[in-house]
């Protein structure tokens, strides 16, 4: 009988040690703000420097954030707060197909970003804010992405050759170039949101 106990306390102190994680974070305010600009299902026109334009589609856009999250045993130890916004941009006759993710590994450090634009991949990135400045407009704390801080992965010779992106934390992406020096800028409009 006493050894059925020992069993029984055995698995008790398991299954609830297993609910629990060994490490959360939370994101604050500022730390949201990165996944604020868009709402699932919109869509967002950018314009060439020659008038061409492109549109972006939200396609989804995910938050996990809980203050206490229970652990259902699959996920793991840690639970990391985060996002994630995938969209499409019609450029032309072609899809170009992105998302930005981010996470919060440490409690009081700052987000990482995580940018995938076609075949250009920045993974991990500490935030190195700088202002922008597009047709007049001003944006703040804005990440910028090009050769530097990021890799290029081209596999097919028709793929869209990004060199640069240009994120605002609270605009979300407001420039990105080609590797044949088109740009294209976020349209400086009120309207310029649909749903």
């Amino acid at each position: 009988m006493k050894i059925k106990r020992i069993i029984a306390f055995i698995i008790l102190v398991f299954v609830v040690n297993a609910c629990f994680y060994t490490k959360i974070t939370h994101m604050d305010k500022k730390d949201m703000q990165w996944m604020s600009p868009y709402s699932n299902g919109e869509k967002i026109l950018f314009c060439s420097q020659y008038g061409d334009i492109d549109t972006l589609f939200v396609k989804t856009i995910d938050v996990w954030n809980s203050m206490y999250p229970i652990n259902d045993i699959s996920i793991g130890a840690e639970y990391l707060a985060g996002g994630r916004c995938e969209y499409t941009i019609l450029h032309e006759r072609d899809s170009v197909i992105c998302s930005f993710m981010i996470e919060k590994q440490e409690k009081k450090a700052p987000v990482l970003l995580n940018f995938v634009f076609c075949e250009r991949y920045a993974l991990d990135l500490v935030q190195e804010l700088h202002t922008y400045k597009i047709n007049g407009q001003v944006f703040e704390n804005c990440v910028i992405i090009n050769e530097n801080n990021s890799i290029s992965v081209k596999q097919h010779p028709n793929e869209c050759g990004i060199r640069k992106i240009v994120w605002s934390r609270s605009k979300g992406l407001v420039m990105y170039e080609f590797n044949n020096g088109q740009k294209y800028f976020l349209l400086n409009d009120s309207n310029n949101k649909t749903k």
